[in-house]
């Protein structure tokens, strides 16, 4: 093993261990909300695996993400500890994979920029949600193979054109936010290889890589595929998805939350406005040019990554965060190189400020870790409560008074611990002496 390969192995061996300290306290939480319909669609598909073609959550179309839930379920059935520990692992190799993206696709060689991005990234309190939660499974998936696509696609290899296809298919087939993926990838071709835009050679260059062209096709079809499926949607014909002004104010509200958000009582909104302002001199006037095409490359990531959802009007759930923070953490750690740079007392302030950025988030945990902790409890107590009445009437009717899970969560935990079909289940009906009345608070 070489010098380098013994740093990098250090480097790589203490970036896990901080996400371990991080998000080693969510391990011993129990299933949250609609983790119980991801573990029964995944206990469907391992009677027939190409069930995972036809199972659908809100009208989603993610194969991949429910071969990947099949898998775990083979491995961990119902130990929720299981699907915890492997999202850490998941977690852990998207923070490495980050490396080798900001080293190999956007060639960063600032030794500040390159080591200290990770790290903040991977320390971000917006993630909690995303690690801490089975469901949100397909954002860390949805990551990694965005990643490999990216490291497939900038990589000089004859074989690097079949994995790229390989990993951008099923990047798509993960979660519908990879409707970004081909643009991405276009966008980044043109910034990396200094092509005008409006140039029909820059284009005749580009459709002369085969890949591209099969990427485009597969693309057009999901695509076209996505807005077939989601147009009879819940969430088209409930208005919970909707093209308005009010995404665009959306767009705004996560742009801030993405810089240094913290919940009141101490509010950001000024301080990151600044921030931004600053972001932006500094990309017009000061950024060395070996900086900008990576600074530009990440703006345009974040806006894209974070635009499909800001149409959502159900506010911002945190494990949407999880792809473009990839963007703002760079942006964040650019803004510090300049001061890195200045002598020694510039990197004192420059590391200070990022050992302070790091610690504050680890402070913050202790809020995330009970919100989550109180949603796994209610599963944990509904069962518990159920489990002597289902043993007493297992035949009977069940009806869920103001139960803490939607319906459809409430068939799967009955279906996955008891085995009761949803003939037998009601939520909220008129109290009945024919029915196993359970009433919540």
């Amino acid at each position: 093993m070489t010098i380098l390969q013994k740093r990098r192995f250090l480097y790589f061996s203490g970036l896990s261990i901080l996400v371990f300290v991080f998000y080693w306290r969510f391990v011993d939480l129990f299933f949250i909300k609609d983790d119980f319909t991801w573990v029964e669609n995944a206990r469907i598909a391992s009677r027939q695996i190409l069930n995972i073609f036809t199972l659908d959550i809100s009208h989603f179309f993610r194969p991949f993400t429910h071969l990947f839930m099949l898998l775990e379920y083979l491995l961990w059935g119902l130990n929720p500890k299981g699907y915890y520990f492997t999202q850490i692992i998941i977690h852990c190799l998207n923070s490495i994979l980050f490396f080798y993206f900001l080293k190999n696709v956007l060639k960063i060689n600032h030794p500040f920029l390159l080591f200290i991005t990770p790290v903040v990234w991977a320390t971000q309190l917006i993630h909690f949600e995303a690690v801490a939660w089975i469901s949100a499974i397909s954002n860390l998936l949805f990551v990694l193979l965005t990643l490999l696509t990216f490291l497939a696609f900038s990589s000089r290899s004859p074989k690097r054109k079949w994995f790229f296809l390989l990993a951008f298919l099923s990047a798509l087939l993960t979660k519908e936010e990879a409707i970004i993926l081909y643009p991405l990838i276009i966008s980044y071709w043109f910034i990396f290889e200094n092509q005008p835009f409006l140039s029909g050679n820059s284009w005749k260059k580009l459709l002369s890589f085969p890949e591209i062209i099969i990427a485009g096709l597969i693309w057009v079809i999901y695509f076209s595929t996505e807005i077939w499926l989601q147009a009879n949607s819940p969430l088209v014909l409930e208005k919970t998805f909707a093209l308005n002004f009010s995404g665009l104010i959306n767009l705004a509200e996560k742009i801030f939350m993405l810089f240094f958000d913290l919940q009141p009582p101490i509010t950001m909104i000024i301080p990151t406005f600044l921030f931004l302002t600053l972001y932006l001199v500094y990309f017009l006037f000061h950024a060395p040019p070996n900086i900008k095409r990576q600074m530009l490359f990440s703006t345009i990531f974040l806006f894209l990554a974070i635009l499909p959802t800001s149409f959502f009007n159900y506010g911002n759930p945190s494990h949407y965060f999880y792809t473009p923070t990839l963007a703002s953490s760079l942006i964040i750690v650019s803004l510090l190189v300049p001061i890195f740079d200045y002598k020694r007392f510039g990197k004192y302030l420059a590391m200070l400020f990022v050992v302070f950025l790091v610690i504050m988030h680890f402070s913050l945990f202790k809020e995330a870790e009970l919100s989550v902790t109180r949603l796994s409890d209610q599963g944990k107590l509904l069962i518990e409560k159920l489990t002597p009445q289902i043993e007493q009437y297992h035949q009977k009717t069940f009806n869920f008074i103001n139960p803490p899970f939607d319906l459809a969560h409430i068939y799967s935990l009955m279906n996955l611990y008891f085995e009761i079909p949803r003939g037998q289940i009601l939520v909220n009906a008129e109290p009945n002496s024919d029915y196993i009345n359970l009433q919540w608070e």
